[in-house]
């Protein structure tokens, strides 16, 4: 019995943009896109114009949002990320509340289309220092 076979490497089909958010730091290499965002304590903010996720193929994907590293609420009345259809930014596709790991499942992404990620954060007014997070983004 034998098995013959190729791999073929392709590029990934769905890819993060860099957006101008002033208040946003961001960085990507390769599938990962790497956020700095400063606020002031106490004080909420919309980080919009800040990170997209493109659909460069010629069929549709879903997309799958998780958060894997959560934000305490003792520090964040509000952290969450808004997806918009970018075509209007008035279209919400989805919330994901980055205090939880309850995952946003089954986004249909359009082919050639883009969504924009605004991160809604919201500190209590104890917060101080420096707070990690982390997003996992799934397609098929």
């Amino acid at each position: 019995m034998f098995i013959s076979g190729t791999i073929q490497i392709t590029t990934a089909k769905v890819i993060w943009i860099t957006g101008t958010n002033p208040n946003a730091t961001i960085s990507i290499s390769g599938n990962t896109a790497t956020l700095t965002l400063s606020v002031v304590n106490g004080t909420a903010q919309n980080f919009t114009t800040c990170l997209y996720l493109k659909n460069l193929a010629a069929r549709a994907y879903t997309i799958n949002f998780t958060t894997t590293t959560t934000l305490s609420t003792s520090y964040f009345s509000t952290a969450k990320v808004l997806v918009y259809d970018n075509a209007s930014l008035v279209s919400s596709v989805t919330t994901l509340d980055m205090t939880t790991t309850t995952p946003s499942n089954g986004n249909s992404l359009s082919a050639g289309e883009v969504y924009s990620l605004v991160f809604d954060i919201a500190t209590t007014p104890s917060a101080t220092g420096s707070y990690s997070f982390a997003v996992k983004a799934t397609y098929q």
